[in-house]
Formats: C-alpha cells, structure tokens, sequence
C-alpha cells in the first residue's frame, strides 16, 4: 500500500537511494497533497529544523519559512547535507533567503 499521490509541487521526485521510496516515476500532477504526503513532509521539515537548531542554533525566520516551503527532494538533499556542513549556508546554499 502506498502512501498517496504526491503534492503537485513534488515534480519528478526520485528519492535518494535507501530512502524507502522505489517508484522514480512520479512527474508532475495536478491534484492537492494527500495527508500522508503532507505528514511526510512535515516530518522530513521537523527533523531538519531539530537538526539544524542542535547543529547550529536558533535559526532566523527566513529560514524556517524557507524549510516550510521547501519540496520533499529539497528537504532530503538538505538533510544529507547537514551531515558534514559547517555552516547553515553550506546546508541550503548561499542563496537562502
């Protein structure tokens, strides 16, 4: 059983191998977010900020509303990047808002 379809905004999402997700078939669609996808999503947003706050500190609100609006690849890609990042700029990019 799976968890839905995806958000709209979740154009050709391919999760990172190991990630628990097979199906790198999913394009774009045009239909809202299930519940599931949302609660996926912010999961994956609650444990960045957790992870970010511990590494980091309190993080401004440019950055939470960032994290908030951010797909679920941009979310994965951040997650393995706080891993090794020295800085919050070296996680979201020099061009974080």
């Amino acid at each position: 059983m799976g968890i839905g379809a995806p958000c709209a905004s979740q154009e050709k999402y391919s999760a990172p191998e190991g990630r628990g997700f097979q199906d790198s078939r999913i394009g774009p669609l045009k239909q809202p977010c299930t519940g599931a996808w949302r609660g996926l999503i912010k999961g994956r947003a609650d444990t960045l900020r957790g992870q970010l706050e511990r590494r980091f500190g309190p993080l401004p609100q440019e950055v939470r509303a960032r994290i908030d609006a951010a797909s679920l690849a941009e979310l994965d890609r951040w997650l393995d990047a706080v891993l090794d990042a020295a800085s919050l700029d070296a996680v979201l990019g020099s061009d974080q808002a």
